[in-house]
């Protein structure tokens, strides 16, 4: 049987969060230049929330000690793609990736946004058609543009897209599988045609899916339940139960206390009876999957601060100071926009406001300092300047 203690240490470790960026055991997908390292990430992770593109990026630099031009250069590369593979939420996934994961999901998303784009929106399938003819007609060749850029195209060749329409319009085309955001210009993503910018793409029929899917999740997020990843995926409970058999040795079923089951890699199962958790303290990004991967964030979240870290309960979740794995307050840095304005050896102002009172106890000064430091070398600054205040 596991304890909150063990599940808890146990999940960050699959997270690749138990050494804090600096030590993270991660395989050997995650070796190499500074940018494969990201782009091995991604890949371990499966999929990171990546509404909020800067967020996302830091998910990898925290993760891999890779810094900004790194994670972009992962995009850059090829190797990392930004689409809607589930959820109708944006996610930086592995490229080869992206296919497989969409075409198992979409099914229910895609039947929800039929309806709206008829009720709400006014679009028919056949303007989406003529506006996916203008698309690839407008990229074909490797051309990237932003999503403005590339609507502009559409409107220059005689196609009416009301501004109500853009982000829906682009949002079915990547999912129906003709864009990907791909590569990266001063910090914007760029929209390219997947067929063209994704060079070798996985095939798996449904089962092989599945499988893929439990194996890989329970991998890079256990322990974790059926109704975690029910709810990461979009997923039905039967489904996932059936990709956890389909999964076999890939995954391990282990109960904890009070004889909830919980599932992991055989590999992280192994350290079960390793030691406790870190104490470390971590500056995470928002909507990092250490809280948002999971239906129950209740290992890593008391439910009396939620609202600290997603007021009003809006969906928009700020930055995450964990300690210990556990969250306990918010942090901010200065802007890009700030930033430009200080000199070249100045250091990067750090805000971290405090919720939680044991863990701002608990959080030992030098290891927040060099959690901040840290987030200042991935800018490409020497270091960070850590003011603290109480919520």
């Amino acid at each position: 049987m596991l304890g909150r203690r063990d599940l808890l240490r146990l999940r960050l470790r699959s997270l690749l969060l138990a050494g804090w960026g600096d030590a993270c055991r991660a395989g050997p997908e995650t070796s190499g230049e500074p940018h494969d390292r990201a782009a091995g990430i991604v890949r371990h992770l499966l999929a990171v929330q990546a509404q909020d593109f800067p967020a996302s990026k830091w998910a990898l630099g925290v993760r891999s000690g890779a810094r900004l031009a790194d994670a972009e250069r992962a995009y850059m590369s090829g190797h990392v793609v930004r689409s809607w593979p589930m959820r109708g939420t944006l996610h930086a996934v592995a490229a080869d990736d992206a296919g497989w994961l969409q075409r198992l999901t979409s099914a229910k998303v895609l039947g929800v946004s039929a309806e709206r784009r008829r009720e709400s929106l006014g679009i028919d399938a056949g303007h989406i058609e003529k506006v996916r003819e203008c698309v690839i007609g407008a990229l074909t060749g490797g051309r990237a543009l932003s999503r403005d850029a590339l609507l502009g195209e559409v409107a220059d060749r005689g196609i009416e897209v009301p501004g109500r329409w853009k982000y829906h319009l682009i949002w079915f085309l990547a999912q129906t599988g003709t864009l990907v955001f791909g590569p990266v210009a001063d910090g914007e993503p760029l929209l390219v045609l997947a067929d063209e910018w994704i060079a070798h793409p996985r095939t798996l029929d449904r089962e092989e899916a599945l499988a893929e899917l439990a194996a890989r999740y329970m991998a890079s997020h256990g322990p974790a339940t059926v109704d975690d990843l029910a709810w990461w995926s979009g997923l039905g409970k039967r489904e996932i139960a059936h990709g956890l058999m389909l999964a076999g040795g890939r995954v391990v079923r282990i109960d904890a206390d009070g004889g909830t089951a919980y599932w992991m890699s055989p590999e992280v199962a192994d350290d079960a009876g390793e030691g406790p958790a870190s104490a470390a303290v971590a500056l995470l990004p928002a909507f990092d999957e250490h809280l948002l991967g999971y239906r129950d964030r209740s290992l890593v979240l008391n439910p009396a601060h939620a609202a600290a870290i997603c007021p009003g309960g809006n969906g928009i979740f700020r930055p995450v100071v964990a300690v210990g794995g556990v969250c306990g307050g918010t942090w901010r840095a200065a802007s890009r926009g700030a930033l430009k304005k200080l000199a070249a050896d100045a250091p990067v102002p750090v805000t971290v406001t405090w919720f939680d009172e044991p863990a701002r106890r608990s959080a030992d000064p030098a290891s927040l300092r060099a959690a901040a430091d840290r987030y200042a070398r991935y800018l490409g600054r020497k270091r960070a300047q850590v003011t603290a205040e109480v919520a």
